[in-house]
């Protein structure tokens, strides 16, 4: 039992440093090319928070219009880095056919999460 929890409890810092690494890269990104240096945007915070209803993976959440807070769901998360296997990351149903951010294939657990981010920072910038 205590393999798991270590196991599990290594797996949870790689996925969120690689989530924060991902949003940092996308920050940089969008302030370049968007010119928003001077704004009160605020990376978002991380955790594993996001409640398992309805199979989500992920949840954004604001409490300030500068912070938000993206909640990832360590038992999705988790099933996707352990298959390891090609897969796809499904959009809203209104977006899925859009050749830019509509559904995307991902091969490894780092594509997932950065894709995953870019959905969710998406909502952030829709909140501000």
């Amino acid at each position: 039992m205590f393999k798991k929890w270590i196991k599990n409890w290594k797996l949870k810092r790689e996925i969120k440093a690689y989530a924060r690494h991902s949003a940092k890269i996308m920050f940089e990104f969008f302030e370049e090319k968007y010119d928003f240096k001077d704004s009160n945007i605020n990376l978002p915070y991380i955790d594993f928070n996001c409640p398992d209803k309805m199979g989500a993976v992920c949840r954004t959440y604001t409490d300030e219009p500068e912070y938000s807070n993206i909640s990832i769901n360590f038992k999705e998360a988790k099933y996707v880095a352990e298959i390891k296997t090609k897969n796809v990351f499904t959009e809203y149903p209104w977006y899925n056919k859009d050749p830019e951010i509509g559904n995307k294939n991902y091969e490894c657990w780092q594509e997932y999460i950065t894709i995953l981010m870019a959905h969710e920072i998406s909502h952030s910038f829709e909140m501000f």
